[in-house]
């Protein structure tokens, strides 16, 4: 049983991990794949 649809996994790198968690939100919430009601969650998130 799945916890979620979706996944993320941060690695180490030059950027900072805010910047790497603001872009992966931005590519969530333009993912045609993702339904109405996720991209509400997603922008409760911020």
């Amino acid at each position: 049983f799945p916890l979620g649809r979706y996944k993320v996994k941060l690695t180490p790198g030059t950027q900072k991990k805010g910047k790497a968690a603001k872009i992966a939100l931005h590519n969530f919430m333009q993912s045609r794949e993702a339904s109405a009601r996720e991209k509400d969650l997603f922008r409760s998130v911020k």
